[in-house]
């Protein structure tokens, strides 16, 4: 069985794989990417809103709202950088009755504290803009927007192979040892069934919805692994293909759960109502 050494291993080719990978990319010459399906991105990070979130909702000083912000502010110099289709379309947040329009004051404070001081009151403008939406208030989030997300995962994709890492693809993890300061990782290439070892000092874990069961095989072979569970939630998009056009992101007030099922178009014009979210006990 042929056995290969490297300095740094990431499993799954979606989004937060790609991206870990071209930055570690320019301090490591030797590090792999390994996703098991044919082509990058094909699970969770090709089936989303393709949303550019301002930093509204999160809260002050916690880091999800600095990281928000920060990769916002990134993620439109990329794009523009390597010429990558995106829109700032600007996102509206409506309340649909007059109980729920002081929620939109708490967002707006939320995002103001946590420094994004661009959002404001446009419920007029809409209404102008769309007579036929029925709603009481609305607040304006202008740096929000949408982008081409699969153009973006290439581009990831390309940065880090002409930093010289390797990307494999169609390879899957199949087991994970832990020996005397080294990870071992038995691999098949499912193209034709051989199964290769290869070596490392650093694993990066991001397998999206295997994560867990990477992390059970290593910590178990580790002896510190913490107890974790799955919870698998899944969600629908509806195609609007009615009359009436919408050039903006539009949401309804956050609930506890979520954002909430909301409109969005894509860069070819494409309406879409969703994501709902519900429980499911397996990966369909």
């Amino acid at each position: 069985m042929e056995k290969v050494s490297t300095d740094c291993i990431v499993l799954g080719g979606g989004v937060s794989g790609l991206s870990i990978s071209r930055k570690l990319g320019k301090s490591f010459k030797n590090i792999f990417l390994i996703e098991k399906n044919n082509f990058i991105a094909e699970e969770s990070s090709s089936r989303n809103s393709e949303v550019i979130h301002a930093g509204i909702y999160y809260d002050k000083n916690s880091l999800k709202s600095e990281l928000c912000l920060k990769g916002k502010e990134l993620l439109y110099r990329y794009l523009r950088k390597k010429n990558i289709q995106f829109s700032q379309c600007g996102k509206f947040i409506l309340s649909t009755s007059k109980d729920e329009s002081h929620f939109l004051e708490e967002i707006l404070n939320n995002a103001t504290e946590c420094g994004l001081n661009d959002l404001s009151f446009k419920s007029e403008y809409l209404r102008k803009l769309y007579p036929f939406l029925n709603f009481d208030q609305a607040i304006f989030s202008p740096s929000s927007g949408i982008f081409d997300s699969h153009s973006y995962l290439n581009c990831l994709k390309s940065d880090f192979e002409q930093e010289g890492g390797h990307v494999l693809l169609n390879n899957q993890c199949m087991a994970i040892n832990y020996e005397s300061n080294s990870i071992e990782l038995l691999i098949k290439d499912k193209s034709n069934e051989e199964e290769f070892l290869i070596y490392t000092k650093l694993l990066i874990n991001c397998a999206g919805l295997e994560s867990l069961d990477i992390y059970k095989q290593l910590s178990d072979e580790m002896g510190d692994g913490k107890s974790f569970k799955k919870r698998y939630v899944k969600g629908d998009y509806f195609i609007y293909r009615g009359k009436e056009k919408i050039e903006h992101l539009i949401y309804p007030i956050p609930n506890k759960e979520s954002l909430g099922i909301h409109v969005t178009q894509d860069l070819t014009g494409t309406i879409k109502f969703g994501p709902n979210a519900y429980p499911v006990n397996n990966i369909d």
